[in-house]
């Protein structure tokens, strides 16, 4: 079962252009161009994502070059859409996405299929429903992860959303208990390659963030026992751009992961 990720927190997933779209907000540079491929490299340790869209533009499939031969589907039917993970052709998640008259997502719900002697049993049902404003901000989004074979051992959390500027600045646990907090290039305006998107969005294939900024550095903290706090992790991203103003790579270092990784992106442009 997977644990619940505050880290989703961010700006609108990095391939599927035109996330944010508000009437205020700084536009990116001009372009018709869209990414096809990114490396990721770890210390040497290089993935490919090859990018593939559908006649409408959008995103059919991402294929990666890692041991896995990871392939992400997804197909398209009037508000709603299928984003399927395979891993060496065997089906690791099935998950139907709802999405509202903004694009947005409703509700998600996502089926696991763990159990590699028997590939089409569901082992894990997670729904993840998502409350915004009249801009389209993300106020609240609450999930349930359930393991079927064990019910007992399911998990429910509420996310609320807190935003500044036009930019999600924070994501508390309803509890108190956790929450992140982010910080944006303000003179920088959302653009496909944004760090945050790549590293936590390709998975859900939908973003449910309309940010305005590049995202710039993400503090995770956590509440002790005697009410003092903890920052238990600090990411920090920098970017590199073209002469036009796109970005070409990104790179971020964690505090708690020794090295950093480097992302390039390569686009196609009409």
């Amino acid at each position: 079962m997977r644990k619940p990720v505050l880290i989703l927190i961010s700006t609108c997933i990095a391939l599927f252009p035109g996330c944010s779209e508000d009437n205020d907000t700084p536009q990116p540079p001009a372009s018709d161009c869209r990414i096809i491929t990114m490396v990721q490299d770890r210390g040497g340790d290089a993935t490919t994502y090859d990018i593939s869209y559908n006649s409408e533009g959008k995103i059919s499939s991402i294929q990666l070059d890692d041991n896995n031969k990871s392939l992400y589907t997804l197909n398209y039917t009037g508000n709603t859409f299928i984003h399927e993970l395979h891993y060496s052709s065997r089906r690791f998640s099935h998950t139907l996405v709802e999405l509202n008259d903004q694009g947005l997502p409703l509700k998600i719900t996502e089926e696991l299929y763990n159990d590699i002697l028997q590939p089409n049993k569901i082992t894990n049902r997670n729904y993840t429903t998502y409350e915004y404003n009249s801009r389209g901000e993300l106020l609240k989004y609450k999930a349930w992860y359930d393991n079927l074979s064990n019910p007992d051992a399911g998990i429910e959390i509420t996310t609320l959303v807190t935003w500044s500027g036009g930019n999600a600045v924070k994501a508390a646990v309803s509890d108190g208990s956790e929450w992140l907090e982010l910080e944006y290039y303000t003179d920088r305006p959302w653009q496909p390659g944004d760090e945050i998107n790549r590293l936590f969005l390709i998975q859900q294939g939908i973003c449910p963030y309309k940010n305005k900024n590049l995202v710039k550095a993400q503090k995770y903290v956590k509440k002790n026992n005697d009410g003092t706090t903890s920052v238990i992790q600090i990411t920090n991203i920098n970017y590199e751009f073209d002469g036009e103003g796109k970005i070409t790579s990104a790179t971020s270092t964690t505090s708690t992961i020794p090295g950093k990784i480097v992302t390039q992106y390569q686009y196609a442009c009409n």
